[in-house]
């Protein structure tokens, strides 16, 4: 049986977090994240994306193609 693992909040800390341990198990680890949105905000590219050097989506990537072995849930 797996081991579950339940990560809340899809900031930097729950979105590394989950990276690395799905990194890490070999199959042996059920990760689920739970966040408000659907997307993480990589916020060290806000004031490119305010001074127009970058587009916002270019700063914006959807949880489910950064974590694809994580269960994302809303």
């Amino acid at each position: 049986m797996a081991t579950k693992v339940v990560i809340i909040g899809g900031g930097f800390a729950g979105v590394f977090a989950a990276k690395h341990l799905s990194d890490m198990s070999k199959g042996d680890v059920d990760i689920e994240l739970i966040s408000d949105r659907n997307y993480f905000v990589f916020q060290p590219l806000l004031p490119e994306v305010a001074s127009g050097v970058i587009n916002a989506q270019d700063a914006v990537t959807p949880l489910r193609l950064l974590l694809p072995k994580v269960k994302v849930r809303l």
